[in-house]
C-alpha cells in the first residue's frame, strides 16, 4: 500500500521513480503470491477441510501437473486416488 501511495504522489515529471515504483509493486505481488503457493503446498487446505486422503489426492494431482510424472496411489482402505 505505501508503494501504491509513493506511485501516486510522485509526479508526471518522476518518470523513472514511477517505473521503479511499478517494477516493486509487481514484485511484491509475485512474491505474495509464491509465499501463498508455498504456505498452500506445505500445508494445504484441503487437509484440514477434506482431510488427509484427498489432501494426498491433491499432492499428487498437483505433482502431476509440474512434472508429468504419472502417479498412482492407495488409501488405507485400499481405495485408488483418482
Amino acid at each position: 500500500m505505501d508503494l501504491a501511495l509513493i506511485g501516486r504522489k510522485a509526479t508526471k515529471r518522476q518518470t523513472q521513480l514511477r517505473v521503479k515504483v511499478d517494477s516493486a509493486m509487481q514484485l511484491a505481488d509475485e512474491m505474495i503470491f509464491t509465499l501463498r503457493r508455498i504456505a498452500s503446498e506445505l500445508r494445504p487446505r484441503t487437509l484440514d477441510d477434506l482431510g488427509l486422503t484427498a489432501a494426498l489426492e491433491w499432492q499428487a494431482q498437483e505433482f502431476e501437473t509440474r512434472t508429468g510424472v504419472l502417479l498412482r496411489c492407495r488409501s488405507a482402505g485400499g481405495t485408488a486416488c483418482p
